[in-house]
């Protein structure tokens, strides 16, 4: 993991009262090595990512559920889409706001339907 992180991350009170305001743009860190696609199921639009631990990932209502993690795409696209990824994934960031300077200072290339 990088020793500085480039914004300061979330406590966990703070990420929990964001979710239950609805907050969707979150900022998850990669706590190991490995390899990451965010929709297996669409290999034209999500090619497979080498991530690297400390690697920052933008995306959508980011969910972890018995194990496995969930997102969903921006707009009117799929929901509650499965990541298929053998990297473990914490939550440390989650706004309103999409615009925010903090989601350009994740690892952007790598996050989804950007292939």
């Amino acid at each position: 993991m990088p020793t500085k992180a480039p914004f300061k991350f979330m406590s966990e009170d703070e990420i929990k009262r964001a979710v239950k305001r609805g907050d969707d743009q979150c900022i998850v860190i990669a706590e190991n090595n490995g390899t990451l696609c965010w929709d297996i199921t669409d290999p034209e639009n999500e090619k497979t990512y080498q991530i690297e631990k400390g690697d920052l990932l933008w995306c959508w209502n980011f969910v972890e559920r018995d194990g496995e993690y969930f997102h969903d795409y921006a707009n009117m696209a799929p929901t509650n889409v499965k990541i298929t990824t053998d990297v473990k994934l914490r939550l440390v960031y989650v706004s309103d706001a999409p615009d925010e300077d903090v989601h350009f200072k994740t690892t952007i290339d790598k996050g989804p339907n950007w292939a």
